[in-house]
């Protein structure tokens, strides 16, 4: 995964509930939310559930929606405000790979966007968890999805601003040189949210005085680079129909796997193929 403070400074942001979703049109959350609360009515009563790489929860929160009887708990590898923290108990500092829960411990396990980025030790502490007969539910990002296409851009507009020094030219008040590296990328990526923010800090940061514009300099590299970091990670996790293979390959001594789904957000004509790709949809049961 990315360094677990960047991670930390992403949930710490304002506003994070629909953040890795860009692109996804239709009501993505919504459909998001659907799929586990389906998921939580097959559980049996009380059962003991683990939200991997839970974030500040949405997955979990969905189930207890349907089924306030199940017993939730959380893991991530960042620190999780306690400010608009999941409605659970959440542990931060957790690697997927070295989870601190007993073997054949949990009933079910979930995960949202996270256990993709975990590497392929995640895979077996899933399984070792999980009690003969538990069941469990990913949705990870598809390679091909709208998401991950959305990022791809906000990654070439970071990538571009940062290789053509987008901040030292704001830092030494060069607006010249600013606006003619701002003015082709405008050109190529059109009126882009991401690049509209940007093009406005910087102009802002070009009005302050010397002190007060190299701290705010400094505090907007770190964010764009930050933010690159964590979008390379995403391009790194998303899978494909390989990668699921191996997925099943890897844990298919202790797992039973359906056949991977893929999520679309709802166009709002009720066909199954109309929408935007949002992810894949893993479901599997422990061997008995």
């Amino acid at each position: 995964m990315g360094a677990r403070e960047d991670w930390s400074s992403y949930w710490n942001a304002a506003d994070t509930g629909s953040a890795c979703l860009p692109g996804a049109g239709g009501n993505a959350e919504g459909v998001l939310a659907g799929r586990w609360q389906d998921f939580a009515a097959r559980l049996p009563d009380g059962a003991s559930v683990m939200d991997l790489a839970c974030g500040r929860g949405a997955a979990g929160e969905a189930m207890l929606s349907e089924r306030p009887d199940l017993a939730m708990r959380g893991v991530d590898y960042a620190d999780i405000p306690n400010e608009g923290a999941a409605a659970f108990p959440v542990e931060g500092g957790v690697d997927l790979a070295d989870l601190p829960l007993p073997d054949a411990s949990i009933d079910a396990a979930i995960s949202q966007f996270g256990f993709e980025y975990a590497g392929d030790a995640a895979a077996g502490e899933l399984a070792r968890i999980l009690k003969p007969g538990g069941a469990c539910r990913l949705l990870v990002h598809h390679r091909g999805s709208a998401v991950v296409a959305a990022n791809a851009v906000r990654a070439d507009i970071l990538s571009a601003l940062l290789s053509g020094h987008a901040i030292a030219f704001t830092r030494t008040r060069n607006a010249q040189r600013l606006q003619a590296l701002f003015d082709p990328l405008v050109r190529h990526f059109g009126e882009h949210a991401l690049l509209l923010e940007l093009a406005s800090a910087c102009r802002d940061a070009l009005r302050l005085p010397d002190a007060e514009r190299a701290g705010r300099c400094e505090a907007l590299e770190g964010g764009m680079q930050r933010e690159a970091g964590l979008l390379r990670a995403l391009a790194h996790a998303a899978m494909d129909a390989g990668d699921i293979d191996r997925l099943h390959s890897r844990t298919a001594s202790d797992m039973d796997w359906h056949e991977p789904a893929v999520i679309r957000s709802d166009a709002g004509s009720g066909s199954a193929d109309d929408g935007a790709i949002l992810c894949w949809e893993l479901d599997g049961t422990k061997k008995a």
